[in-house]
């Protein structure tokens, strides 16, 4: 389900670090997946600095159990297109409660 999906997945640990991304993210940002995983919110090269920052607060909020609404980013292809997509998450905690993992999933813009 993950792999095949017709939204892009990104699974983040605790940290921001990118764990997994799945094919359709690859396809739409145009990055192999040995490319993207093992980044960080800073080194993600799909994102504006204005983007890195914007993802950073989302991820900040979502770490402290805040909820996040769902929210439109700007993604840079590896070509240089540049598209707008919807982005939510869900975060993964332990039998502690605290976040182990993030899953982000990006998606074609609803019309409204």
């Amino acid at each position: 389900m993950f792999e095949n999906s017709p939204q892009g997945f990104i699974v983040l640990d605790d940290q921001g670090r990118i764990i997994d991304v799945n094919r359709k993210l690859c396809e739409w940002l145009g990055y192999r997946r040995e490319e993207m995983i093992g980044k960080d919110h800073i080194m993600y090269p799909f994102l504006t600095r204005m983007e890195k920052i914007i993802a950073m607060r989302k991820f900040i909020q979502r770490l402290s159990g805040k909820y996040v609404k769902p929210y439109k980013l700007e993604f840079i292809a590896k070509n240089g297109n540049v598209f707008l997509k919807e982005v939510d998450a869900r975060t993964i905690k332990d039998e502690n409660k605290n976040v182990v993992m993030i899953i982000v999933m990006v998606t074609e813009l609803r019309k409204q």
